[in-house]
């Protein structure tokens, strides 16, 4: 049987995974909008882009993998220390409580 906490805590990581996820796909998003039809030709089929363009699409795969490991790696960071917490809930907020001490070394 799950208690109160582990449904708290299962909720709020999924959550939190939701949010953090949110954030760097919408920033990859944003940059692929602004940048993506002028610098790796976006809406061109692959056999069509310049070489200059090809760079630049290499460019933004190298670089999407790094900001998509480093939210990863973010987002698990986070939900472990998460784990610290006492949680209780009121009404949809999540209200968080130290249960041991804990420092940021």
């Amino acid at each position: 049987m799950i208690d109160k906490q582990d449904r708290l805590r299962r909720g709020l990581n999924r959550l939190v995974q939701k949010r953090c996820t949110t954030i760097f796909i919408g920033a990859l998003d944003s940059i692929e909008q602004k940048f993506g039809r002028l610098l790796w030709g976006i809406d061109k089929d692959l056999r069509d882009l310049t070489e200059r363009e090809r760079v630049f699409l290499e460019l933004w795969k190298s670089l999407r993998k790094e900001i998509l490991d480093k939210g990863n790696n973010q987002t698990k960071s986070l939900l472990k220390e998460l784990e610290l917490f006492e949680l209780s809930m009121k009404q949809f907020s999540y209200s968080v409580s130290v249960d041991q001490e804990y420092s940021d070394e």
